[in-house]
Formats: C-alpha cells, sequence, structure tokens
C-alpha cells in the first residue's frame, strides 16, 4: 500500500454540526452519526433545522476529508500539495467536470444531494424522526451517505473513461 493510501485508511475524521448537537465521524468504515443526548428528540419538532444540520455537517465532513486527503498527499510527496496546482489538461478537464457532478444517494426516508461537492442538500420524508427512533434514523442517514458515495463512484469512473479513455483490460 502507497504511503497516501496508508494515511488515507488510517484517517479518522470527526466534525460537529453548527449548532454542535451531532456529531459525524468518518473512518475507512463509513460515516458514524451521533446525537447529543436529548438532540434528536429536539428535532422531531423541527425536522426542517435537522435538514439545514445535516447539510451543514455533511459539507464539513467533505472539506475535513478534502483537507486531509491533501495532507497526505502532501507528506506521501514530500512537498506541499494544494488542490488548484494541476497543470495538465486532461487532469484539470477531469476536476472541472467532477467538481460539477450532481451527486444523489437515498435510503427509504433520506435523501442526500450535492452538486461537486459544494453545495449540499438534505431532504427528510414527513415526520420521519417521529417513525424512527435515533439509532433507525442514523442507520438511514449512513445508507443515504453510503448511496452518495456509489453514485460518486459510478460518474466519476465513467467521468475518468471519458477524459482519459477507456481503463485497459
Amino acid at each position: 500500500m502507497s504511503t497516501y493510501a496508508t494515511l488515507i485508511a488510517r484517517l479518522t475524521l470527526t466534525v460537529k454540526s453548527p449548532d454542535g448537537a451531532i456529531t459525524a465521524t468518518l473512518t475507512r468504515d463509513g460515516l458514524a452519526l451521533a446525537f447529543r443526548p436529548g438532540a434528536y428528540e429536539f428535532y422531531t419538532e423541527s425536522e426542517p433545522a435537522l435538514e439545514r444540520q445535516l447539510a451543514a455537517l455533511a459539507q464539513l465532513v467533505w472539506t475535513g476529508r478534502r483537507r486531509a486527503s491533501l495532507a497526505a498527499l502532501s507528506k506521501a510527496l514530500g512537498r506541499e500539495v494544494t488542490a488548484t496546482e494541476s497543470t495538465l489538461p486532461k487532469r484539470r478537464a477531469f476536476e472541472t467536470r467532477r467538481d460539477a457532478l450532481a451527486l444523489e444517494g437515498r435510503s427509504r426516508h433520506i435523501t442526500v444531494t450535492t452538486t461537486g461537492w459544494r453545495d449540499w442538500r438534505v431532504s427528510l420524508a414527513k415526520r420521519v424522526t417521529r417513525r424512527l427512533d435515533e439509532d433507525g434514523f442514523t442507520a438511514e442517514a449512513q445508507a443515504a451517505f453510503a448511496s452518495l458515495l456509489a453514485d460518486y463512484t459510478t460518474k466519476s469512473r465513467t467521468l475518468g473513461e471519458e477524459v482519459y479513455g477507456p481503463r485497459p483490460t
């Protein structure tokens, strides 16, 4: 395994929602969510607030993951790497198109969307916080996030083939 891959495999990233009520932890095994005691019950009265907090949390997770990736790449290469340094035309074309990808992840009750990993939206089925307990809700959120990552994998693979040509078999 390369130095970069080893560093990313060891990554544990923990962030809190802007209101401090939800914690997300990202590892190589996926995303885990946890609510501060009593917070989930509060959100049963304000699902739009929960949608906003989850969307902001997703942005924070992605930003943290991107920074960790650049730091790992910098360490692996022995020099600072920035997000905007690519001078290779095909790489720039790939990154430009990747940054415009519309992605969606769904579970039974939760939909997560983003465009270019910048504009995040979380939509909850009506009264989902009254139908699901906290564990059920976090499992649904994790499933929606996993679905979004699968959508990214599929679309980025297709994009890579469009920009760089088909992968050798």
